[in-house]
């Protein structure tokens, strides 16, 4: 059963910074059950000046649940990219779980989709009151030519 969704109502953008940067976010308005289940999706463009890393970031609440680094991205000029992650509360209360998966694909030159995946056990997280579910991003280095668009994302709930 589809319970609620969120996303974004106009671009969110990093340029130029160190900053860790919420890119999405959503409070969920339910306390999730196990098995509770979520589908986050974004799509937008990135550019590289050659040097700088970029960090995609799963955070539930306070708790780091997965993250994609690019690591040697090429210089290059908006190249496209998707993520897409798919997670379940694997068990809840104050130190439940959240497992989760999901792929980062960018259209550049020798780059190639990254898939990660926590372990099967989850990751540990107060999943006991409704919290937020973010999507974040940061740059290892601040240089005006590596910059992140997100036009398009979407969280989707089920449970």
């Amino acid at each position: 059963m589809f319970i609620s969704g969120g996303g974004i109502t106009e671009n969110a953008t990093i340029v130029n910074s160190t900053d860790e940067t919420v890119l999405l976010t959503d409070t969920l308005s339910v306390v999730p059950e196990t098995g509770f289940q979520f589908k986050i999706t974004l799509a937008g463009s990135i550019s590289s000046d050659g040097t700088d890393d970029l960090t995609l970031q799963l955070r539930w609440g306070t708790t780091d649940i997965l993250a994609f680094t690019t690591v040697s991205y090429p210089n290059e000029d908006d190249k496209a990219f998707y993520l897409e992650i798919v997670g379940r509360i694997h068990t809840v209360g104050s130190s439940g779980k959240v497992v989760a998966g999901g792929k980062l694909h960018m259209e550049a030159t020798g780059m190639s989709t990254q898939v990660k995946t926590t372990a099967a056990a989850g990751v540990t997280a107060d999943t006991s009151a409704g919290a937020a579910l973010d999507i974040t991003g940061q740059f290892d280095g601040a240089n005006a030519d590596s910059d992140i668009l997100v036009h398009t994302a979407i969280i989707e709930y089920m449970n």
